[in-house]
């Protein structure tokens, strides 16, 4: 066995990410077969029937290696972009996330938000705040009608304020 590369496309703000929660070596992201993203790595893999190798992304990407069996694999650019979609979706859950951990107490998204793109050097050029607030806003509103459709059946934890006695 021994690790191949494969290049993956994703925005700019989902690169800087991924580098910072994850194993990196040389400007490139070493995955485990057991990891999370190791795993949904080796699900989009195919083999490659052809000997033509497949070619860089022109626009941003991250590069990750994994260790596998001399098998010609590789991931054809349509299943690429897929894997871009979900690592996008991953960084908006990581998002969420964040924000839900101290917004009970401001209500507001943004100072969170500015805080999570401090933590991960994402500026507002890359995406801005106000729309990865909307996220955040976005999905607790899909929750609380999730919540009325199927009649308080779901049940999402909200911590008490008690007063002090």
């Amino acid at each position: 066995m021994r690790r191949y590369k494969f290049h993956i496309p994703v925005p700019t703000y989902v690169e800087k990410y991924l580098l910072q929660t994850h194993l990196l070596q040389d400007g490139v992201i070493h995955l485990r077969r057991d990891e999370h993203l190791g795993r949904l790595l080796e699900s989009f893999l195919e083999k490659n029937y052809t000997t033509i190798p497949v070619s860089k992304p022109k626009e941003c990407h991250i590069t990750v290696s994994i260790y596998q069996e001399a098998k010609l694999l590789h991931i054809t650019p349509a299943r690429a972009k897929v894997l871009g979609l979900l690592l996008k979706e991953q960084f908006e859950q990581a998002v969420i996330n964040f924000c839900l951990s101290g917004c009970y107490y401001t209500r507001t998204y943004e100072p969170h938000v500015r805080r999570f793109f401090d933590l991960y050097g994402i500026t507002e050029e890359e995406i801005s705040i106000n729309s990865t607030a909307k996220i955040v806003k976005d999905w607790e509103t899909k929750l609380a009608s999730n919540q009325q459709k199927f009649k308080g059946e779901l049940v999402f934890f909200k911590p008490q304020l008690e007063a002090a006695v």
